[in-house]
């Protein structure tokens, strides 16, 4: 993963005339990530540096009633004609020496006003699709892959419909596989 974050340091590098750079943070009811519960309330900090089609970042969820070891993921992204790539370092760090670790490569774009996602973990071979879109103010998802579901099979579990107002932030999310049910509620700071 180091060599992957220097070469697109390097890559940035060329693009620093046009460089920017993003910081923030989320605080958030619970964290909910593809249809799953991974924590009740947390707050989520990020830090991204774009130069042209090039972004690098960090995001990372710490909750609140430490419910869950501390996230770290690190990131680049290159978009090309409507077409973004991803590459992923997700870290879990569950113990002082230990970590859980793992690499996804995805894809996305738009067609027809709808978001589309591939997104593949390097090191399990688990796989997640997504498919979003905006119907009359809100925003609605739906995700299916074989990395969330409870008996590793593929199936639906993502669906959700989210709005945002200012900075205020809310989200439905259904998970049919695991017949789960989560109200998020956020503010970004």
């Amino acid at each position: 993963m180091k060599k992957i974050i220097l070469a697109a340091l390097m890559l940035a590098g060329a693009y620093s005339a046009n460089a920017q750079v993003d910081f923030g943070a989320d605080l958030v009811s619970s964290y909910v990530w593809r249809g799953g519960q991974l924590s009740g309330a947390a707050i989520q900090p990020a830090v991204s540096y774009t130069a042209g089609d090039l972004e690098i970042g960090a995001w990372a969820s710490y909750a609140l009633n430490q419910d869950m070891t501390p996230e770290v993921d690190l990131y680049a992204s290159y978009a090309v004609g409507g077409v973004t790539a991803t590459v992923t370092h997700y870290s879990e760090n569950t113990a002082p020496y230990y970590r859980s670790e793992g690499l996804e490569a995805s894809l996305g774009g738009e067609i027809a006003g709808i978001g589309l996602s591939g997104n593949y973990m390097i090191d399990s071979g688990a796989m997640y699709f997504e498919a979003g879109f905006g119907l009359g103010g809100f925003d609605v998802a739906l995700g299916a892959g074989d990395g969330g579901t409870e008996d590793g099979e593929f199936g639906v579990h993502n669906v959700s419909l989210g709005y945002s107002k200012d900075k205020a932030f809310g989200q439905l999310v259904y998970n049919p596989d695991a017949d789960q049910l989560s109200l998020v509620f956020g503010l970004n700071l």
